[in-house]
Order: C-alpha cells, then sequence, then structure tokens
C-alpha cells in the first residue's frame, strides 16, 4: 500500500505498513546470482525463488529473541485483548483462569517466552523469503552472491510489479548490538515481524537488504514465485564473467519473449577507486 506523499521522490516506492508508519524503498532493487542452470531457468519461466528462512547462512537470522519482563497490568491487557477476539471464542476463559495465567506469567516470564518462540518457529514454516539489495555497486554483493564476479546481477523496477514487490517489503535493519523488543509492550504484527524476520547484525550492512516476505495466505510463498516480464530492467554481468554466459542470456530472453526492454551492462572495475562502474553492451 503506498502512502499519500507530495513531491515523493520518482526513485523511491513509499510503503505504509499496518502500523500506520510510512517508510520508502528504493524503486530499483537489485538481485545477485550465479549465472546456472537455476538462473537461466528462472529467466525462462520468469520466476524469483522464495526461500525457506531456516536455511539462511546467519544464526540470528529470522531467530532474534523478545523480552517478556511485563507488569501485571500489561499482561492483564494483553491477555484480556485476546480473551475476547472472536476466534478464540471456544477457547474463552474465565476471569479466574484468566487471573491465574496472568499470575504464572508475571512469575514466570520464561513461560511467554517458550510461547513466543513456539509461534515463531510456526510462523517462519509460513513464510518464504527473496531477497534484494538496494545497490548495483557492492564488490562483495559480487564476491559472496555472483560466484565471484563470474554472476549477474538482476535488476528490478518494482513499480512495474506492485502486487509481488509491495505485498510485504521489509527493509532490513543493522542495529549496532543485539536489540530488545518487548512482544507486549510493543506488540503489532509489522513491528514484530521486522524484529523476528528483518533485523540482522551491524555485520551486513553492506548488503543494503530489502525482503520481500510471502505467506501462506498468499501460495506459493516458497519456491517459484512468478514476476511480471516489464519488471526485469537490466541484467549487469560480473566483470570475470564469460561471453558463453552472456550469449546464452540473451538467447534464452530472446527466446522466450516479452523481454525486448532488457538492458545489458558487463561490470568493469574502477581505475582509480575501488568500486564497479558499467558499460552498455549488446545494445
Amino acid at each position: 500500500m503506498q502512502c499519500d506523499a507530495k513531491n515523493m521522490n520518482p526513485n523511491k516506492l513509499s510503503i505504509q505498513y499496518d502500523n500506520g508508519i510510512c517508510t520508502s524503498i528504493n524503486r530499483e532493487l537489485h538481485r545477485y546470482h550465479s549465472a546456472d542452470e537455476y538462473f537461466f531457468d528462472s529467466l525462462k519461466d520468469n520466476y524469483l525463488w522464495f526461500s525457506n528462512p531456516e536455511n539462511f547462512n546467519d544464526p540470528y537470522d529470522c531467530n532474534m529473541d523478545f523480552d517478556f519482563e511485563n507488569t501485571y497490568e500489561e499482561l492483564e491487557t494483553f491477555f484480556s485483548e485476546i480473551n475476547n477476539l472472536p476466534e478464540y471464542k471456544s477457547l474463552k476463559k474465565s476471569e479466574n483462569d484468566l487471573k491465574i495465567q496472568i499470575a504464572e506469567c508475571v512469575n514466570n516470564p520464561e513461560l511467554l517466552g517458550k510461547r513466543y518462540r513456539d509461534q515463531r518457529m510456526i510462523e517462519v514454516e509460513k513464510i518464504g523469503v527473496c531477497c534484494f539489495s538496494e545497490s548495483d555497486q557492492k564488490l562483495l554483493m559480487w564476491s559472496h552472491y555472483a560466484d565471484k564476479h563470474k554472476g549477474v546481477c538482476l535488476s528490478f523496477d518494482i513499480n512495474e510489479d506492485i502486487q509481488l514487490f509491495s505485498s510485504h517489503p521489509y527493509a532490513v535493519e543493522y542495529p549496532p548490538r543485539y536489540p530488545t523488543i518487548n512482544a507486549i509492550r510493543e506488540r503489532g504484527l509489522f513491528k514484530l515481524r521486522h524484529f523476528a524476520f528483518a533485523t540482522k547484525s551491524l555485520e551486513w550492512f553492506y548488503e543494503q537488504e530489502v525482503r520481500i516476505i510471502r505467506d501462506d495466505r498468499f501460495p506459493p510463498y516458497r519456491g517459484k514465485v512468478e514476476f511480471n516480464k516489464k519488471a526485469l530492467k537490466t541484467i549487469k554481468f560480473g566483470y570475470k564473467s564469460s561471453i558463453a554466459d552472456r550469449l546464452k542470456t540473451v538467447n534464452i530472453l530472446y527466446t522466450a519473449g516479452d523481454y525486448q526492454h532488457v538492458r545489458f551492462y558487463l561490470a568493469k572495475l574502477k581505475k582509480l577507486d575501488f568500486g564497479i562502474e558499467y558499460e552498455e553492451i549488446f545494445n
């Protein structure tokens, strides 16, 4: 959902989350990839791969822990609200049972912590994640995710596929220290999801990552998810990429059809600086 904003930067997409907060992400997002058979297949059938977050290489990723040190009054408000939800009608507790539950959680916050951790494991099983970067200029991204500069960087205009890219985008946050968030005091779907699924160590800041998160309400939420071909704007080849891979890429797009607008670039190392610059090819 887009926010109403005057003079909005045309290179940004403004997003309003379910807590009412507006944020913006780059309109162009980049996905680094090896030039392997999975890449060629994804072009042929125009899909993005949404991964199981349990397979991520950072042990903290999608594994952040919450704080549950709460007052009796905070827990009373929380449990009373849940107890009165229509979907919990069949499980509605008596006033006495509610008081017993609240007292148990006050005396032993770990009880609520276990409940939330179990719920998070259930949530992780119901989501798929596709990772992008807001920058196509990162040497380390080319090294780590594009086969040591032999792969590619795909650039997408998210305005050309709003349904896919703006449904649940999360700009990853990189706090300098392990953050704490109280799941009761600071509850709210976006805030808790952002903390749980889009918070990483400052060591990962170079990625400038944006995550598109799909859940089981909108299948498919893992594996192959189709994108609008118009959204793919450029393919940049690493400076160590082979001529064979470049030609194969162009041929696949030509055969697949509806990719005529895609432009191709070759990465080059800057001469007087550490960085990447691009030269258009096949024009």
